[in-house]
């Protein structure tokens, strides 16, 4: 595909073309019997668990073509336990150097999944490993409108995949080559690979590739390399190993069909071309077939159907004798036994029980029950028994169920490890890609907290660093040169744990042991705006209520109306002590006044006798 990424190179001879040809139809006649067992498991999942001739047998027997579909919920049990098992990549320093390094690779690749979707294109994958048995993803560059080269993630389908037929490791790891096979329109097959490749499209008409029952055929079914009635194509990439580094090529069916080829666009921590495909498998058998957990139910499925059949045939019929003459006509009796309200009539001289009657079935009845019973059974143990499924009674606490779980799916260990091999490649090749094609200055806006919003920014240059924000966390060191280690961290089932936690702190409330709101809050699972609700209530407790107001306010009056009264005491005090010392100075000054009065009189009174003493003979003179 020609995505302004994939370097051109010149188109070699038709002998180069024809071995990309020639490795497409090796994978197609020797995977016959595999994509027949890979449609098989895809049906049986959807419900069509019949083929036709089985149809008509069951038809000519008068049962029903009943479908019993136990692989569908073990499959969608599994597929909703790898939602809730879903992991995050963290990038850890290879040297104390690079510290900050792992910090920004951290959100970078965080960034990156989250706005491809990884996680949904990952249940995708997963649910094609347990059905067909394998799946796909792609690490796939493209170039905007503005010539910026970014990354991009895409999901390979099962029913476009081909490879290597003698590859037989589960991550396709020993595989020569990988490819895919895609159905366009001529007219867009010509816009993306030019006006000179609509000779080599158009040369396509009339080969016949493939067969009438292929996964690779166009939807709905096409059966040619060229539909001429719609002008659709089918064109292939490949991505091949040669001498050492990987190549791609986009191919049509015939000579001379060779679109465009090149190196791989991908390259790794060295800049060597690599393969952008990341594909697992779920089993491999001696034979290199891939295969899914709905094979191993396939055999079980078909007895617990058959044997539904069975039941709903034996109790909806009854199998009857007679004697001679006993009954006017055989096919009257076994309409009448069909029927809710039959009337059978026997003849004068017959006895019901000994010259006509029914046959008992009861025994085959409770027999094919219990073989129905013990094989729906075996299906669930495969992949998800009722104790997975938190259904062994209303007792179990949420942790004794998830520790259950835990223990059961060690049978699946090796299914559940193959996922998170994935993770740790994809989220491997995110970097790569990262690293190789994120060379301009690019910001990430790491939390969804408009209260706490956090960038980080990547090959800002240095003369910028110094001026952002505190919010804003610039790296100018290229990303290039950044060297860390990818780990994948496995988030645990939290929403069991905060039930069972919740449920307990209700339980020890109407024991009588009671906490603080906030802490039962705190706890409630499934709670949106739990932060905002927190800070409501410490700020309602910080901030007082209109009747508080009102009551401080009022508490405010009584207390200034205690100070004025005091107040109006002490300046009453002190006014009557001014009054008392007046009093007393006023008292003070009376007895001065008197005291000279006093010494005045005695002095007048000295004198006056003083005065009589000098006269002679008493005389005044």
């Amino acid at each position: 595909m020609d995505d302004g990424v994939k370097s051109k190179e010149a188109v070699p001879d038709a002998p180069g073309n024809q071995r990309f040809v020639q490795w497409y139809e090796t994978f197609h006649q020797g995977s016959v019997d595999w994509r027949e067992k890979w449609l098989r498991a895809r049906w049986f999942y959807h419900n069509k668990q019949w083929d036709s001739a089985e149809e008509a047998i069951l038809k000519s027997r008068k049962q029903p073509a009943n479908v019993y579909n136990e692989i569908k919920p073990v499959i969608d049990f599994l597929v909703g336990m790898e939602k809730q098992q879903r992991s995050d990549p963290k990038a850890y320093p290879r040297t104390p150097l690079h510290e900050n390094d792992a910090f920004a690779a951290t959100d970078a690749m965080r960034y990156l999944a989250q706005r491809e979707e990884y996680d949904q294109k990952r249940s995708g994958m997963w649910f094609d490993m347990l059905t067909v048995g394998f799946g796909g993803l792609e690490l796939a560059p493209y170039q905007k409108r503005n010539g910026e080269i970014e990354l991009g993630l895409q999901q390979n389908k099962w029913d476009r995949m081909w490879w290597d037929i003698h590859s037989c490791e589960p991550d396709f790891s020993d595989a020569r080559y990988q490819g895919l096979i895609r159905w366009m329109d001529l007219d867009e097959a010509v816009y993306e690979y030019g006006e000179d490749a609509r000779d080599k499209l158009e040369a396509t008409k009339g080969l016949q590739y493939l067969a009438s029952d292929d996964v690779h055929e166009d939807k709905p079914r096409n059966h040619r390399w060229y539909d001429s009635t719609e002008k659709r194509v089918a064109i292939c990439v490949v991505y091949y190993l040669e001498k050492g580094n990987w190549h791609f090529a986009e191919f049509t069916g015939g000579e001379g069909g060779l679109l465009n080829h090149g190196p791989s666009p991908v390259r790794d921590e060295e800049g060597i071309p690599i393969n952008p495909y990341i594909w697992s498998s779920a089993y491999v058998d001696p034979d290199n077939c891939r295969f899914g957990l709905v094979e191993e139910m396939i055999d079980r499925q078909r007895e617990v159907n058959k044997r539904g059949s069975k039941l709903i045939h034996h109790l909806s019929t009854e199998r009857s004798f007679h004697k001679k003459g006993a009954i006017a006509s055989e096919k009257r009796l076994k309409s009448e036994l069909a029927k809710p309200d039959g009337s059978i009539e026997i003849a004068e001289h017959a006895e019901w029980g000994k010259d006509v009657g029914i046959i008992g079935t009861d025994a085959e009845v409770q027999g094919h029950f219990a073989l129905l019973q013990d094989a729906k059974e075996s299906i669930r143990r495969i992949g998800a028994s009722s104790s997975m499924r938190g259904q062994d009674g209303p007792e179990r606490s949420g942790v004794a169920i998830q520790a259950k779980q835990q223990a059961n799916l060690v049978e699946l260990g090796a299914l559940m490890d193959g996922l998170r091999y994935v993770d740790r490649r994809a989220y491997r090749r995110m970097w790569e890609g990262i690293r190789q094609f994120w060379t301009g200055v690019k910001w990430i806006r790491v939390t969804d907290d408009e209260n706490n919003v956090r960038f980080a920014g990547l090959n800002v240059p240095g003369e910028f660093a110094d001026k952002m924000p505190d919010n804003v966390k610039p790296l100018a060191q290229p990303v290039a040169e950044m060297d860390v280690d990818i780990i994948i961290e496995t988030a645990p089932d939290m929403i069991t744990l905060q039930s069972e936690q919740f449920s307990q702190l209700i339980d020890l409330a109407a024991a009588g042991v009671t906490f603080p709101d906030p802490v039962y809050l705190e706890a409630a699972p499934n709670l949106r705006n739990k932060k905002r609700l927190l800070e409501i209530i410490a700020q309602s407790k910080s901030e007082p209520t209109a009747e508080q107001q009102a009551q401080m306010a009022k508490d405010q009056v009584d207390i200034a109306k205690k100070t004025a009264d005091t107040r109006r005491s002490e300046i009453a005090a002190i006014k009557t002590e001014a009054e008392i010392d007046q009093v007393s100075a006023d008292t003070g000054k009376t007895i001065a006044e008197t005291e000279q009065i006093k010494v005045e009189t005695a002095l007048d009174y000295a004198e006056g006798v003083a005065g009589r003493d000098r006269a002679p003979n008493g005389s005044a003179e």
